[in-house]
């Protein structure tokens, strides 16, 4: 039942992305990394963009750059950086964190309780405080059966 929803639900995504390009995609390791995902990689080269978040995190205006290249804007004087520079600042955890609070809601409004945040810690690695490698083991062995392995992950 779960595979039939899965086929369908991935169906129904190629559909929609057969009609726009390019697509930029920017997902994590576990989701980067699925069937759907490597699927629209070979049907649309070049048109999608793979971002790990673990780069967004430490590099976010270089990410910024890549993105804005990928779509085909150069970034080439400094008054375009200084914009990119600003963007990337008001985009910050911290930036994100005072509008929501300034609003009283999640910036996304889809949190039950008000003044629930979207933003988590998101900090690199922290999931190794939840789990360990016998957990590690577990999720390979459920990503083997979809043709995965962790090798493709950014696991840092």
């Amino acid at each position: 039942n779960f595979l039939k929803k899965y086929m369908k639900t991935e169906d129904v995504m190629l559909e929609k992305a057969r009609k726009f390009k390019p697509q930029l995609i920017a997902i994590s390791c576990l989701n980067n990394m699925t069937v759907w995902a490597k699927e629209m990689c070979k049907m649309f080269p070049g048109n999608i963009i793979m971002i790990p978040y673990e780069r967004l995190v430490r590099d976010p205006e270089k990410i910024f750059i890549d993105v804005l290249r990928h779509f085909g804007h150069a970034i080439n004087s400094e008054e375009q950086k200084a914009k990119v520079r600003r963007a990337v600042e008001l985009a910050s955890m911290e930036n994100l964190k005072s509008a929501e609070k300034k609003l009283g809601m999640s910036l996304a409004n889809d949190r039950a309780t008000p003044g629930d945040t979207q933003m988590r810690g998101g900090a690199v690695g922290k999931w190794k405080m939840h789990f360990d490698r016998s957990d590690l083991l577990k999720i390979e062995s459920k990503m083997n059966e979809f043709g995965l392995t962790l090798k493709d992950c950014v696991l840092e």
